[in-house]
């Protein structure tokens, strides 16, 4: 974690706004949905609120309700909860966009011909296109940095080495992500796989953006949200929890009442409109819960929760060396959540763990918490999930999280990741998770999101009195810090 040499930067914390104004419910969705708008369906049963709407699809002709109706209810509100609004407006156009229609080769070894301006004038990838090999380590250099390139630019992160040219797990592992993409079996990158590749790239200089999976978030007429605030020797999470309070406030979200041993909860009903897959936008009114756990007893086991029941998890505070997000001071271990030790994974050699001499201050003879969940399968196999690791060099749980600790299910469909390459500066952890929210809210591309964190956190150290020299530390920390994973099979969105 990159800590400040000025003392008072955390007392005077003076960090401006930089969260954009939520959007407000449109006339045309009030003029579809302003029937329902008045009737008490917070206290109707799900069977109730199907009833109705049909009768109203009946009557008024909500061609949209047919799609919404087919689909069950995930979650039903509780006696003091509040109910979604089920109606869903379609508007054409604005969605995701379609992919190649189908595979355009289908034979690995038949000869393609190679036009996109990546590959062109690559004479090691000439051969494979004629069929006569594969990228292999033999192609290392320009040939393998020139696929790994485009591969990154379809979304497909290599998070620990990126393009270097070198041909390793990583680079073995996107050919199979793109293959897949594409309905390809397993396999290496032949005639046929280079030739779809050089369909589907961008051209050079250009990044194919992507949205989170917004249907699946938005599905059920709730977006449940956990914000983890670690604790810190230095006192900064009382800065992240006023900041966090201040967005709520600001955002209309009011206090749900305090329910013993859970996080505080804030709800607020508001209009998303969101990219569908079939290329079209749909607006609907969602409820949002955002969950707030603060450091202290329990914390640990409240944020495990989170991570089984929150469509979108987001840990603010110290990494404690890549061992796991921690809610007690440095030297307990009552309070870590393990994640970096301890699992078959790190027997087995597959994963890199801290050295003794780091576990000794947190995590001896402790059981790793996500193996430990995935064994007592608390991860339902139809939720999709956004998990966001805000603190030190968060990278170093990747390895964890993609290499076998979680349930299939929890793959790249099912989870999306987010994290840091950078440690991230402690003044601008919340301003970049709250620009994060405020961009899911918005229905922002994954890359949108990543740029407007960094604006975020940028923001909040430009605004803070310190030295020159402390200020550009930290503004170079900032510098590409978000790194997120995943985004290769999301929806894609349309070139500006």
């Amino acid at each position: 974690m990159v800590t400040n040499a000025v003392p008072d930067v955390r007392a005077h914390d003076a960090v401006r706004s930089v969260a954009r104004t939520p959007v407000r419910g449109s006339a045309t969705t009030a003029a579809v949905t302003g029937s329902a708008l008045r009737l008490p369906l917070g206290v109707a049963d799900a069977g109730s609120r199907e009833r109705f709407a049909t009768s109203v699809q009946a009557s008024a002709g909500n061609a949209a309700l047919g799609a919404l109706l087919a689909r069950s209810v995930q979650r039903d509100a509780t006696d003091d909860d509040i109910a979604p609004n089920p109606y869903v407006l379609s508007t054409p156009g604005g969605g995701a966009v379609a992919q190649l229609p189908a595979n355009p080769y289908s034979n690995e070894t038949d000869p393609v011909t190679l036009s996109n301006p990546r590959f062109t004038g690559q004479p090691r990838l000439a051969r494979i296109a004629q069929g006569q090999a594969v990228l292999s380590p033999a192609d290392n250099g320009p040939a393998v940095r020139a696929v790994q390139q485009a591969i990154q630019a379809l979304g497909f992160e290599m998070v620990f080495y990126g393009h270097d040219g070198e041909f390793g797990t990583e680079t073995r592992q996107g050919i199979s992500q793109f293959r897949a993409r594409r309905s390809m079996p397993d396999g290496d990158l032949t005639a046929r796989a280079l030739g779809e590749l050089d369909q589907t790239a961008p051209g050079p200089g250009r990044q194919e953006e992507h949205y989170f999976d917004y249907e699946q978030l938005f599905a059920d007429g709730y977006l449940d949200v956990t914000i983890a605030v670690g604790f810190d020797e230095g006192g900064s999470q009382t800065d992240q929890l006023a900041r966090a309070h201040g967005w709520l406030r600001d955002r209309g979200f009011e206090l749900r009442a305090a329910q013993p041993g859970q996080p505080e909860q804030h709800r607020l009903r508001r209009d998303v409109t969101y990219p569908a897959r079939d290329g079209n936008r749909l607006t609907r009114e969602i409820v949002v819960r955002v969950n707030v756990i603060s450091p202290g007893p329990g914390a640990a086991a409240q944020y495990g929760h989170a991570l089984a029941e929150s469509e979108i998890t987001i840990y603010d505070g110290h990494a404690r060396r890549g061992i796991g997000p921690d809610f007690d001071a440095d030297v307990s271990a009552k309070e870590n959540f393990v994640i970096g030790v301890a699992s078959a994974l790190h027997a087995a050699g597959r994963a890199i763990a801290p050295s003794a001499v780091e576990q000794s201050h947190y995590v001896f003879n402790r059981v790793n918490d996500l193996e430990r969940m995935t064994q007592s399968g608390q991860f339902d196999r139809e939720q999709y999930r956004i998990w966001f690791f805000n603190a030190c060099t968060t990278l170093a749980y990747f390895d964890e999280l993609r290499g076998g600790l979680l349930p299939g299910h929890m793959d790249r469909h099912g989870l999306d990741l987010m994290g840091t390459q950078n440690p991230m500066p402690l003044l601008a952890e919340m301003p970049a998770t709250l620009a994060m929210v405020d961009g899911i809210l918005a229905a922002e591309t994954m890359e949108q999101v990543s740029r407007a964190m960094i604006a975020a956190g940028t923001a909040a150290i430009l605004a803070t009195e310190m030295s020159a020299a402390d200020r550009r530390a930290l503004l170079q920390a900032m510098n590409g810090i978000v790194i997120h994973e995943g985004a290769g099979d999301n929806p894609v969105a349309a070139s500006p």
